[in-house]
């Protein structure tokens, strides 16, 4: 998520500037065509672990849907093979 890119409004009134969220978190300030931002410490370090808990709950979401998809399969293999069946010819 880091590497995504998003625009930033310019402050001046000049063009959006793409950014990353990496770029936000870990630079100080960003120039765009019109204007600068300056970012304060402490804001970034809120945006970082942000953009952290959302990867941390990412990546948990997507291992619980692995194992529901697995446990779904298994549960497939085993009504197929506890059903009673009838062949016709």
């Amino acid at each position: 998520m880091k590497n995504e890119k998003i625009q930033i409004p310019c402050p001046g009134g000049g063009k959006p500037e793409k950014v990353t969220y990496k770029d936000l978190c870990t630079k100080s300030s960003i120039k765009t065509q019109k204007g600068e931002y300056k970012f304060k410490s402490n804001d970034r370090s809120k945006l970082n672990r942000s953009i952290d808990d959302i990867e941390k709950y990412q990546k948990e979401y997507e291992n619980k849907i692995k194992k529901l998809i697995e446990s779904t399969q298994t549960c497939v293999r085993d009504l197929l093979k506890n059903a009673d069946v009838t062949i016709k010819k």
